[in-house]
């Protein structure tokens, strides 16, 4: 019965593999005394191999390669179960002895050149004399009683490593270098003094030398290399021999591909100009630029260098994008938002169950602008559940309209002009009652070397409207027209953007609202950030982010901003909010520190460790501190600390993940801070303080004193 239920799982998922008769498969292969070295690396230079399993690798993230590093990465690992449907590798005795010859080369090229192997273990031993199968050879037979399960084990004396004594740079004779180029030279290579010689590395500091060179002009460069070792002495002498050669010049660009564009503002956002000195560096950066006019899906930028000529012609290859783009979804969301009824202060759920439409043309009117069009249409309901004969009755319809317009190339070839426009007519994001906002904003942004750095300065704005509430001091439902001035600088060192692995961000956002403008609210607000990405032994990355707001101002009352009065601080969306998956994961989203009603200054701290278990699923375990308040000091003391831990899986669009957030009791106000302030003793759908003696800090997990649960798409930062 059981054989039949397997046969029949096989045919259903496409057929399960088994042994070939009289063969043996290779059902597990190991290594023994790789101290120094990832065996898993050394394993993808053989030809015999393991059976491919399901496993979980803590550490090493990605796919180890045989000729590129890591080659001394350190992980643990925990292999699961094998599909039936995966290929078995067979057992090849000749084959296996060419793999022992492998591992000692792949030593020698890592720079142990007294590696060797000193046993290896086949289990069953009648494998060695033949690579089929007897009658009465004794294994664990597969299936079909005519084949065998072979495991592997290769021990290996690794020896000590070859040391790196001295590592010149030297130059071709007749050869008059730039001492500032001769000094970079000397900085491009990584293979230092006294670390372990290793043929990549070496062969690696060739391709670097010849970066630096064809980055100053000169496209014809030769480097050559050579290496004295002393065996007996385990030293390495390595020298790089440097021809740069003449300087080169930028020939003719030329524009191909489909495409029905204007070529002129290509050439422009390239940058790459006939007769100027060759850069190899441009050639990347012109790439980016191109791509960055949005209306192509590839962009490919070539030189053409040829022997012996010191004209270099380029070549811009693009494919345009798709003209036009639909889109068409829709969603659910819930929260809880504020409701200011009859004078009564509670919060109350909110749902959110809304149709999208959007439209997109990347090249309007010809002239590679990209505008798009997204409607939103919204069904809200402020119940425990929704129920949908409550919409008509409660007169909870919204509507969300968005237009952006971007001009690229807009009076300068790398500079792009933002318009932005929204209609949003329904509930307010933070409160319950209904209003229309209407906002508008006009932006230039530039990017600058090698678009790491990235400008941005515009002026907006905004108007709030709320039917039958005109305005009032003591009404937080009143009109406001807010237009400001908005400048964001971005400094970005990180490897990448996703799955940052190193390097630092760095950004200062600036509103500046009335001061001449036409505003019934005025204000300067003031929002820096850094983030910071430190690598870690196998694969783990140390995260760490922190932010810091302020914003000053007064508005039409005369009146300076008061925590007595936090009414009188302008629109609620302007002002500052924490919690929530990327803010202090312990709260839900604005429930941080005065978050429900808004605040006047913000800080924030960050730490998380991130940790791989295979290429595209990571864990990550953090803490969160920060405080939003309408005093105007900060309050340093209110840590409001949170720690947790989640999951995060990659996918095309990004990181879908999932972050548990617990507050730490008796680590939320230092210093005598009443924990009362922090919703430790409240009621749970209101603001109104309970009595708290004999109560627990435990809390409820879902949006309960004790912590929050967060399901997002990307990462915290």
């Amino acid at each position: 019965m059981k054989r039949l239920a397997f046969v029949a799982f096989c045919l259903l998922v496409g057929g399960c593999k088994t042994i070939p008769a009289d063969r043996y498969g290779i059902t597990r292969l190991r290594f023994e005394g790789t101290e120094h070295i990832d065996a898993r690396a050394l394993a993808t230079c053989l030809a015999s191999h393991e059976r491919t399993r399901v496993g979980i690798t803590l550490g090493l993230p990605g796919s180890p390669s045989c000729g590129e590093p890591p080659f001394d990465a350190r992980y643990a690992e925990l292999r699961l179960w094998t599909w039936p449907w995966t290929e078995w590798p067979l057992f090849d005795q000749s084959l296996f002895d060419q793999d022992l010859d492998r591992v000692i080369r792949w030593y020698r090229a890592r720079g142990y050149p007294n590696a060797r192997v000193v046993e290896t273990r086949i289990t069953p031993a009648a494998a060695r004399d033949s690579d089929l199968v007897e009658e009465d050879t004794a294994c664990e037979r597969d299936d079909g009683d005519e084949s065998c399960r072979v495991r592997i084990t290769i021990v290996i004396d690794e020896g000590d490593p070859i040391r790196v004594t001295t590592v010149r740079v030297l130059h071709g004779e007749g050869q008059v270098i730039d001492p500032d180029l001769a000094e970079e030279l000397e900085d491009a290579v990584d293979l230092d003094p006294e670390e372990r010689f290793d043929e990549y590395a070496y062969e690696l500091g060739k391709t670097q030398l010849l970066g630096v060179l064809a980055d100053r002009g000169h496209c014809h460069a030769v480097v050559e290399g050579s290496v004295r070792i002393l065996r007996a002495a385990l030293t390495a002498e390595v020298d790089y021999r440097v021809t740069a050669g003449p300087v080169c010049r930028v020939g003719e660009v030329t524009v191909e591909g489909e495409v029905d564009l204007p070529v002129g503002p290509i050439r422009r956002a390239s940058k790459l100009r006939t007769g100027t000195l060759y850069d190899a560096s441009d050639i990347l950066d012109a790439q980016q630029a191109v791509f960055a006019l949005g209306a192509f899906s590839t962009v490919e930028v070539e030189a053409d260098v040829v022997a012996g000529v010191n004209v270099v012609p380029i070549v811009i290859r693009v494919t345009p994008a798709q003209r036009n783009r639909f889109m068409l979804g829709g969603g659910v969301q819930t929260g809880q938002a504020l409701s200011t009824t009859d004078g009564d202060a509670q919060l109350v759920n909110q749902w959110d169950l809304h149709v999208l439409a959007g439209w997109e043309n990347r090249n309007l009117f010809g002239g590679m602008r990209r505008l798009s069009l997204e409607d939103r249409v919204r069904l809200i309901s402020n119940e425990q559940f929704p129920r949908f004969s409550s919409f008509a009755a409660n007169q909870n319809l919204g509507n969300v309209l968005t237009l952006e317009l971007e001009q690229p190339a807009f009076l300068e070839a790398r500079t792009s002009l933002k318009i932005t426009g929204l209609y949003d007519v329904g509930p307010d994001p933070y409160a319950a009652f209904f209003r229309h906002a209407i906002r508008a904003g006009v932006d230039l942004e530039r990017a600058f070397w090698e678009r790491r750095i990235r400008i941005s300065a515009g002026i907006h704005i905004a108007s709030y409207m709320v039917p039958g509430s005109p305005m009032s001091a003591s009404d937080a439902q009143q009109d406001w027209l807010v237009t400001y001035w908005q400048q964001t600088m971005e400094l970005d060192l990180r490897d990448q953007p996703v799955r940052t692995r190193q390097g630092l961000y760095l950004s200062l956002r600036l509103q500046e609202a009335g001061f001449g403008l036409p505003s019934n609210w005025s204000y300067l607000r003031i929002l820096p950030e850094i983030r910071a990405y430190a690598p870690l032994p196998a694969g783990i990355v140390l995260a760490g982010r922190f932010r810091i707001g302020a914003i000053f101002g007064r508005e039409n009352f005369g009146d300076a901003i008061s925590a007595d009065n936090p009414l009188r601080m302008g629109p609620d969306i302007h002002r500052f909010r924490g919690g929530g998956p990327v803010s202090n994961r312990g709260f839900l989203a604005q429930r941080l520190g005065d978050g429900e009603a808004g605040g006047t200054r913000l800080w924030e701290a960050n730490l998380e460790l991130r940790v791989p278990i295979s290429q595209n699923l990571w864990l990550a375990t953090f803490a969160d501190m920060g405080d939003a308040s309408r005093e105007e000091r900060f309050r340093f003391n209110y840590l409001q600390l949170s720690v947790g831990g989640g999951v995060r899986y990659y996918t095309i669009v990004g990181p879908i993940r999932v972050d548990v957030g617990f507050r730490v009791p008796g680590a939320q106000v230092l210093g005598g801070g009443d924990q009362r302030e922090l919703g430790y003793c409240t009621e749970p759908d209101t603001l109104v303080v309970v009595d708290c003696a004999g109560s627990s800090h435990r809390g409820r997990l879902f949006g309960g004193p004790g912590g929050a649960i967060h399901i997002t798409l990307g990462d915290a930062f």
